[in-house]
């Protein structure tokens, strides 16, 4: 699994502001990719998308929550 300790503060910045993309599939990809690498930084933001209009962007927030600090 990859760290956060390999990724830059920068780089998970980036993608919790890709989080507020307009489209859809940008967020999502976002959410997925937060997930994947396990930063806690990411909980609130990806928290929030649980109110999104799109039903697979919720779905992707969901997944990444569930693995975001899990070990």
């Amino acid at each position: 699994m990859l760290r956060t300790t390999k990724v830059s503060a920068v780089g998970v910045a980036g993608l919790i502001g890709l989080l507020g993309d307009a489209v859809a599939p940008v967020r999502s990809n976002a959410a997925w990719a937060l997930g994947a690498l396990d930063d806690a930084r990411a909980t609130e933001p990806l928290a929030r998308l649980s109110t999104d209009a799109d039903p697979s962007v919720r779905r992707q927030a969901a997944w990444a929550l569930g693995h975001v600090g899990g070990q």
